[in-house]
């Protein structure tokens, strides 16, 4: 006994707190430091497009305990740093290129049309705007389907460009190229056993 407490008393409690305080600090204090190392590690800034966890958009905050994401669908999310460091985080706005890519499946009656139909192709992707500077269009006889002869056309395109408006033309021009040549697609085979 010191000044009328018990001193086994006093450490116990001080040993329990101290324990409790560790607990309650460890999830904040792990946000802290997962937020220190992607500073440090940089794989993504505020400003940036970035895909985790099947979440997508624009880095609007990053903090040293938590960023703040506004998503493609204008959502604001907001994610403990520590779980941005456990995953996978692809940062879209520094990609070299992106590519647009589709696969064809075209008629068997057609083979014989299909090598004149895969140059013209190659020439209608070389003229797509915001191709990516010295690369060249990807147009390929991919495989023989059970119903369909399959063609992969694809282009990379810079990394600014509209997704979206790209693709479009590019299947536009596609389809026109198929008219052109006489070339339709084949009919999807539908599983009656269904």
């Amino acid at each position: 006994m010191e000044f009328g407490l018990r001193l086994k008393s006093i450490v116990a409690v001080g040993s329990l707190s101290s324990v409790v305080f560790g607990l309650a600090c460890q999830a904040p204090l792990s946000n802290v430091v997962q937020g220190l190392i992607i500073a440090v590690s940089g794989p993504f800034a505020t400003g940036d497009k970035i895909q985790c966890s099947g979440l997508t958009g624009v880095v609007e905050d990053f903090g040293w305990y938590q960023s703040v994401i506004r998503t493609d669908a204008n959502d604001l999310v907001t994610l403990p740093n520590s779980m941005l460091a456990g995953k996978q985080v692809v940062n879209l706005s520094r990609r070299s290129a992106k590519k647009i890519a589709t696969t064809l499946r075209l008629r068997y009656a057609d083979l014989p049309k299909i090598e004149k139909l895969i140059g013209e192709l190659k020439e209608v992707a070389k003229g797509m705007p915001s191709l990516m500077p010295g690369s060249s269009p990807s147009v390929n006889l991919v495989d023989y389907g059970v119903s369909a002869v399959e063609v992969k056309a694809a282009i990379n395109v810079q990394p600014d460009a509209n997704d979206a408006e790209l693709r479009q033309k590019f299947l536009l021009a596609i389809a026109g190229c198929l008219k052109s040549n006489g070339v339709e697609f084949a009919p999807l085979q539908v599983d009656l056993a269904k």
